[in-house]
């Protein structure tokens, strides 16, 4: 790869990646926060549990219409919009003068942010060259768990000021992290993908050549031309039906099953419970001072963050299932041996460890790996809608565990409720062993045709051999022109195309000075 595109691709997913920021920074000060709203707003412990649910249960409400948001408009578009819509959340928790107040901007926030999250992996997915996309989209939770530390130190730091400018200033930092995201993405180009499936055949190039080199260009312009070609023109219906629907191939409800499977596995760990109330777990286990347990809350960010560079580090050297086979055990491992003996004992030393090997494990591998196959599974088409649900089931079970974490934990004691959620990653095992693939090195495409044939990759050459013409052709295919509901490619714009792979200039610029302000030719 050339010099100029990898550095490119660094900026892109660091702006890319800043709404998974939004979303830890959201779980880090909330936990620093509690104790502070608790004592204003004097709530009870099931509205603070309401407070911290609804963020997950609203990304279930609004998931389904950002998948056909994504698909009608751009996956940059749409992480557009929901980072507005989280400035404006945010900025109505800074100024609550009620605890409804506070609420609505919590729904607010968790609508932007989850649209955001839910497209995130999309847009990074289809813009990295296949041999980093591993690395490329764990940087989400990377970046969330940067957002994490961030908002465990902003909690710290604001202590002083005491409740209420405490939260007020957390929120508002919030308010200004969501703003620049905002600003950034005029910079960062829209998916290749995603442009090669709505006929924009020369912005798509444009957009690989920005990511992947001159040299590449050609090669991936004939992969996508296939998988987009014979996958058809992104679905801009309502809904999970177009990809959930009975009359999908054994491939795709496979994905819906992986999915599934991948989002209950992320939910049932408890992974953003434990985070939100750690500052409450450590208070159980015997810590009793604030300053000190906001003080556990920044270690315990330092040790997520550091566990997740590890597991971006080697996601695209080990694979993903070994990641979520180790991750798991490891956080079965640390919930039995250390974090249930020590809540059971009020051992703060153990309770402290437990928590930090627990995070510190599902970072390492289920945290990325999540986001990782979540996208690669879903061919184009379905590829925006796929990872919406995957987000939208993660998201309906994260709120259930949110919603009454605290109650369930004050009736059948904490220890059962850790002890519920570490016998759920050893169940997660032997379904990462029998039902998941593999996606390792492989580009998008390669990954679809495999899923579709169910034969080897190494058997299947015909398409690494295929010809820049014949990709033409199957690009300006009759059968495509029908699926995404337009005509064919004109001759106009074949020739164009054409010309940008022979370097023929000044045909191509004739020919698209042809396009007229509707599309047509």
């Amino acid at each position: 790869m050339e010099e100029q595109p990898r550095s490119l691709v660094g900026l892109y997913v660091v702006v890319g990646s800043q709404v998974s920021v939004l979303l830890g920074y959201d779980l880090g000060i909330i936990a620093a926060a509690l104790d502070s709203i608790r004592e204003y707003f004097h709530t009870t412990d099931a509205q603070l549990g309401w407070l911290v649910g609804v963020f997950a249960l609203v990304q279930v409400i609004g998931t389904p219409v950002t998948g056909m948001a994504a698909n009608r408009w751009g996956r940059r578009t749409m992480l557009g919009i929901s980072a507005t819509i989280a400035t404006v959340g945010a900025s109505m928790m800074a100024a609550a003068s009620s605890f409804n107040m506070l609420f609505s901007g919590r729904m607010v926030t968790g609508i932007g942010v989850g649209a955001g999250l839910a497209q995130a992996p999309v847009y990074l997915a289809e813009l990295a060259p296949s041999r980093d996309r591993g690395f490329v989209v764990s940087q989400i939770e990377v970046f969330l768990n940067v957002g994490i530390f961030l908002g465990f130190v902003v909690g710290l730091l604001t202590r002083p000021l005491g409740s209420p400018l405490d939260f007020r200033a957390m929120f508002a930092l919030g308010a200004l992290l969501a703003l620049v995201l905002v600003v950034s993405l005029r910079f960062v180009p829209e998916s290749p993908r995603w442009l090669l499936s709505r006929g924009r055949v020369e912005e798509a190039r444009e957009a690989l050549t920005l990511t992947v080199g001159r040299e590449e260009v050609d090669k991936m312009f004939i992969e996508l031309s296939h998988e987009v070609g014979t996958s058809g023109h992104p679905s801009s219906a309502g809904g999970f039906a177009p990809a959930i629907g009975p009359e999908q191939p054994a491939a795709t409800l496979h994905s819906v099953w992986v999915a599934l499977a991948l989002a209950m596995s992320v939910s049932c760990c408890g992974i953003d419970a434990i985070t939100y109330y750690s500052a409450r777990i450590f208070e159980e286990a015997g810590i009793k001072n604030e300053f000190d347990r906001r003080l556990a809350l920044v270690l315990l960010g330092f040790v997520k963050t550091g566990m997740i560079i590890v597991g971006a580090g080697n996601v695209d050297v080990v694979g993903r299932k070994f990641l979520l086979i180790l991750s798991n055990a490891s956080m079965a491992a640390a919930g039995f041996l250390f974090l249930i003996p020590g809540l059971s004992a009020k051992n703060p030393s153990f309770c402290i460890a437990g928590v930090l090997c627990y995070a510190g494990s599902f970072s390492v591998g289920v945290g990325p790996c999540f986001y990782l196959l979540a996208t690669e599974i879903w061919p184009t088409h379905l590829r925006a809608i796929g990872s919406s649900f995957a987000h939208c089931c993660r998201g309906l079970g994260a709120a259930l565990l949110q919603s009454f974490f605290l109650t369930v934990a004050d009736r059948i004691t904490y220890p059962a409720v850790m002890s519920i959620c570490s016998a759920s990653c050893l169940v997660s095992i032997p379904i990462v062993w029998y039902s998941f693939p593999e996606t390792k090195g492989r580009s998008l495409e390669e990954i679809i045709r495999t899923r579709k044939s169910r034969r080897s990759l190494d058997g299947n050459e015909s398409m690494r051999r295929m010809s820049f013409d014949q990709a033409l052709q199957l690009l300006s295919a009759e059968e495509w022109g029908d699926r995404r509901r337009g005509p064919p490619m004109k001759p106009a714009e074949e020739e164009s195309i054409h010309a940008s792979h022979t370097g023929d200039s000044g045909l191509a610029s004739r020919n698209i000075s042809e396009k007229r302000g509707d599309g047509s030719w």
